[in-house]
């Protein structure tokens, strides 16, 4: 839970109806790239829409996750799409000021419970 709270926090500062000039929508910033597949594989109707959006953030952090096993490179998997983040795992760069701003945020929020 701290995880994906850390990242709508880093992506979003918790506002829902935000879209990046690089399109990257609402709370977990859902690039435009990814919103064919997921409307196809999940009915997704509305990026903007909290729970949809959060779905999907969810969704892909926990494929990038189980498929590596590492919370830092799920998060530069999401952060940076599966390309980039394996140019910079090509030269055995395995964080990020995004995986270092997430995981210190995620601190933040295990120590408030």
């Amino acid at each position: 839970m701290s995880l994906i709270i850390a990242m709508i926090d880093v992506e979003s500062s918790f506002r829902a109806d935000v879209i990046s000039k690089t399109n990257d929508y609402g709370l977990m910033q859902i690039n435009k790239i990814n919103h064919e597949w997921l409307s196809e594989e999940y009915g997704i109707t509305d990026f903007l829409d909290p729970y949809q959006n959060v779905f999907c953030g969810i969704t892909m952090i926990a494929e990038y996750y189980n498929r590596y096993c590492d919370v830092n490179r799920a998060l530069m998997a999401y952060n940076l799409g599966l390309t980039g983040a394996k140019r910079l795992w090509d030269k055995s760069i395995f964080r990020t000021s995004y995986t270092d701003e997430v995981n210190d945020a995620m601190e933040v929020y295990e120590n408030e419970v």
